[in-house]
């Protein structure tokens, strides 16, 4: 019998997490004086990385080190609202098991 690896991307394939980095965005830019619906969020950001989403709504002018601290907030954001919610999506575990 061969050895067998896979690889998965966590986000919405082992964990059901699009709504918690949508409230995540939504509340980082609150406090940064944006306001965001899932509308806005899909049409100009959805599929984006978070450096790119955050230069794109606050502007290209940043630095780099402005941008991985905004960065940063916004996943602190995301994992304390996630972390009281973290299952895997349905059918992984016996998955990973077999």
């Amino acid at each position: 019998m061969k050895d067998l690896a896979l690889i998965f991307d966590m986000d919405g394939t082992m964990l059901d997490n699009y709504a918690y980095h949508l409230k995540a965005w939504k509340e980082f830019f609150a406090r940064h004086g944006i306001s965001l619906s899932e509308e806005q969020y899909k049409k100009k950001y959805a599929g984006l990385d978070s450096e790119s989403t955050i230069r794109a709504a606050m502007g290209d002018d940043l630095s780099d080190e402005q941008v991985a601290a905004y960065r940063d907030e916004k996943e602190q954001t995301y994992r304390n609202l996630i972390a009281p919610d973290i299952h895997p999506v349905k059918g992984l575990m016996p998955l990973l098991q077999a």
